[in-house]
């Protein structure tokens, strides 16, 4: 665990937004934030429950790759039935992509423009159901574009964020700053200047909520 803030979105020379990526400080605002992967089944499971659990919380796209390393075939089943484990006791749905456990990169500079134009929670939880609920490609414009629908988010300004690879630079900021503070699974809460990752980590940061 450490103390948390999130940079606020700056404009480059160029008008493009700079970097999101997360800051270590001594102290963070009393808003939480959630870190999440579309392509992380266990972030979904998180993304179904977190705001019944915290509020206004600020949503915030990182890649897993950095943080957990590539996924093993044998890896990967395990993930499957934990998380299926999981969502069983979640009373919640959950299916597999045929691309799982493969990154979705345009998805994920969908959603990191979708987060700058305050939409983040809606459009993650409209993918991460499209994905784990509908088994959908959600690098796939098609699919992107119904997300984008479903998530009242400008489709064509989504389809063009999805193709902006230099949005890349930023998730991977963000990863390499959870990873080189001793995180290392996701999803990741944080909240009043400490960090709890994994799904676990909802319910200790719940707890230390409640305590304070």
């Amino acid at each position: 665990m450490g103390a948390l803030t999130t940079a606020a979105v700056r404009l480059e020379e160029d008008g493009r937004p700079a970097a999101r990526s997360v800051e270590v400080a001594e102290q963070s605002g009393d808003r939480p934030v959630f870190f999440f992967d579309l392509a992380c089944p266990f972030s979904y499971l998180a993304a179904e429950r977190v705001e019944r659990m915290f509020g206004d919380i600020e949503w915030i796209p990182v890649p897993s790759e950095p943080l957990t390393g590539s996924v093993s075939e044998e890896e990967r089943d395990a993930i499957v039935m934990r998380a299926a484990t999981m969502a069983q006791a979640a009373r919640l749905p959950i299916v597999w992509p045929d691309n799982f456990p493969a990154a979705v990169p345009r998805a994920m500079r969908a959603a990191l423009y979708a987060a700058e134009i305050g939409a983040g929670a809606r459009f993650a939880l409209a993918a991460s159901r499209m994905a784990f609920c509908g088994a959908f490609d959600l690098d796939k414009p098609s699919v992107l574009a119904d997300v984008a629908a479903a998530a009242n988010v400008p489709v064509k300004e989504c389809l063009a964020a999805a193709s902006e690879d230099w949005r890349d630079e930023e998730l991977q900021e963000t990863a390499s700053s959870l990873s080189t503070h001793g995180i290392s699974e996701l999803p990741v809460v944080g909240v009043q200047g400490r960090w709890f990752d994994g799904v676990g980590g909802l319910i200790e940061a719940a707890a230390w909520l409640r305590r304070g």
